[in-house]
């Protein structure tokens, strides 16, 4: 549940506790009323990934990951602020008990319908313990396909999101900087794709010289486009983080923006994905993001994201379009008490990643099919780092390489500080590690991704911690 500032805004103050007990009960409906069991009697099958929104509260998305084995679960519940926290319960039925270990003591009790379909569920969270209440939430099978009302094909409506499926878009850089194969732009995997939408959610084509909205065809998100022309989207407008959700987006939502009112702050990783990093000044595609503010004082520039420092809950993270650099108070004081600029976005949150030890010194991140070296290699010099990574075979593999700085930046946490899961890496140096994406605005840095989050450039000449990658076939 989204707690801001500092707070569960949804009992308007802040009590930490040590466990919740989430107890779910999913009611499911099946033709002519029956229960929507397997024909068997055997438990529906829930495993995957659900995504939930609370509809009360503005700008948050969670998930549940449930592994399933006859009637056990396990898994983890991730929370805005604490995930990823284990689970484990059982299911019987379409009813489920799920224990979720929680840094607050309370008991959640969840009472819900699935669709027929089982591709999603709604109803209520009864909170009980030292605070009482209840509060509405809707949760929706990551990948699953919403069905119209007569039960027919999947709903193809202006503006629909494309479900996020953990897809990692490339850093759009496609210019050479070395000689030495295994730069960011010697692969090309996920390359950036747009598409300009109009004030309906309606697909443009990119000689259209007026849209109010831009789709991203890799992460199926959809964004804001700003305006110079004085209106709520101006890029001038700036607000304090807390604003940014309570007057930006509550306007947003309340007018129905391009038809629609689930617009929210993005989480600082959706927001570092729309960089460009083959540009600087502006270090976005400014052919979809006109308007954009790029400049290089940052006591200004920045774009809120809607993640909290771990570290501080008084700073928030932010994203600065001059040259990409990711920040929450390196060098300037990123209170969430100052203003900075916002852009909206909507559709199913970015995940977490989702780790699974091969045992073998790799690590998977089911979410975005990569698969990692688990140990943090000595420190290199950039060039040196690529050629450790070409030349490296683990694990009976070899078509490792250096990651870009997206993919680098998708195995960070940022509920922990510093942001990186030690149980997956437990070698981890809290320094920062290279990228294979140069600095466009100077060629000789490169992008570095520190373990406390940050993502910033480093000359290429400097020794950093180097940790490899491949794609999971």
């Amino acid at each position: 549940m989204k707690k801001g500032n500092g707070a569960l805004r949804f009992f308007a103050f802040n009590l930490r506790f040590l466990i919740v007990l989430i107890l779910i009960s999913v009611l499911s409906i099946g033709c002519g009323g029956s229960s929507d069991d397997d024909s068997n009697g055997d438990p529906v099958d829930i495993s995957g990934i659900w995504d939930c929104y609370w509809p009360d509260e503005v700008g948050t998305t969670e998930f549940f990951t449930f592994t399933q084995s006859g009637s056990s679960l396990s898994g983890y519940w991730y929370d805005d602020d604490e995930g990823p926290l284990e689970l484990s319960g059982t299911i019987s039925g379409s009813t489920i008990d799920v224990i979720v270990d929680y840094p607050y003591a309370l008991t959640w009790n969840l009472q819900a319908t699935v669709n027929e379909s089982r591709t999603e569920f709604s109803g209520k969270v009864v909170v009980t313990g030292v605070l009482n209440g209840e509060q509405p939430i809707h949760c929706v099978r990551r990948g699953g396909e919403a069905s119209d009302n007569d039960g027919g094909g999947p709903i193809d409506e202006p503006g629909t999101p494309t479900s996020s499926t953990g897809t990692l878009p490339d850093t759009g850089q496609t210019g050479s900087y070395t000689d030495t194969f295994g730069e960011d732009s010697d692969y090309l995997i996920n390359p950036p794709s747009y598409t300009k939408l109009d004030a309906q959610g309606n697909d443009l084509t990119d000689s259209d010289t007026e849209w109010t909205m831009v789709r991203d065809n890799v992460t199926g998100l959809i964004w804001e486009v700003k305006t110079g022309d004085g209106n709520i989207h101006d890029s001038d407008n700036a607000y304090t983080w807390q604003d940014a959700q309570d007057v930006f987006i509550g306007e947003l939502n309340s007018r129905q923006f391009g038809g629609f009112s689930d617009w929210r702050v993005p989480s600082v990783k959706e927001l570092s994905s729309i960089v460009n990093s083959g540009t600087y000044c502006c270090a976005m595609n400014t052919d979809y993001f006109p308007n954009t503010n790029s400049s290089d004082d940052w006591s200004s520039s920045g774009y809120w994201s809607f993640t909290t420092n771990a570290s501080d809950r008084d700073v928030a993270w932010l994203v600065y379009f001059d040259f990409g650099d990711v920040d929450a108070g390196s060098y300037v004081n990123y209170d969430k008490s100052n203003s900075y600029y916002v852009r909206a976005v909507r559709g199913v949150q970015s995940a977490f990643p989702v780790f699974v030890d091969n045992g073998d010194g790799t690590v998977t991140d089911t979410t975005s099919g990569l698969m990692w070296q688990q140990e943090t290699a000595t420190e290199r010099r950039w060039e040196e780092a690529i050629t450790y990574c070409e030349g490296l075979s683990l694990a009976g593999h070899a078509d490792w390489r250096l990651p870009n700085r997206n993919e680098l930046q998708s195995i960070l946490n940022y509920s922990y500080s510093p942001a990186i899961d030690t149980n997956a890496f437990p070698y981890t140096a809290c320094s920062s590690h290279w990228s294979s994406t140069t600095c466009a605005g100077n060629w000789t840095y490169a992008w570095g991704v520190y373990i406390g989050g940050n993502v910033s450039s480093h000359h290429k000449r400097n020794s950093r911690h180097v940790r490899a990658v491949r794609c999971v076939q």
